[in-house]
């Protein structure tokens, strides 16, 4: 690979989205956690928003958990805000509605596809 010229800017190089503070798709750093939160939501009151505080009292202490969140936005667990939607609601009442099965598992294939293609990759 050439090196980059001195006064040539992050954002001009070849990986544009290495530069941006949000990832190309979905994913969390800590999957584990993100299936335990899952597992944990039906069992919780609705929060009026998710947040540091309310995953570190959920028992979420590590600083990574908060990636979870990037996931439940994909699938429309959260809004932008961060605050729990209607599709919340219901996955807590265990209704799962088929967009929401469909979003899901094409969070999962894509975080499937990306671990297999970085497998290829030479750092």
């Amino acid at each position: 690979m050439a090196p980059k010229k001195r006064n040539q800017s992050a954002k001009e190089g070849p990986n544009k989205a290495g530069t941006d503070t949000e990832p190309r798709f979905p994913y969390t750093t800590k999957p584990s956690s993100l299936r335990r939160l899952l597992q944990e939501i039906p069992n919780r009151p609705r929060p009026p928003k998710f947040d540091t505080n309310l995953l570190r009292s959920w028992g979420f202490k590590d600083g990574n958990d908060y990636t979870m969140l990037r996931v439940l936005k994909a699938v429309s667990l959260l809004n932008a805000k961060n605050e729990p939607t209607d599709l919340y609601s219901q996955y807590r009442l265990g209704l799962i509605s088929v967009k929401f099965a469909r979003d899901l598992h094409l969070v999962r294939k894509m975080r499937n596809d990306f671990a297999h293609n970085a497998q290829r990759c030479f750092i």
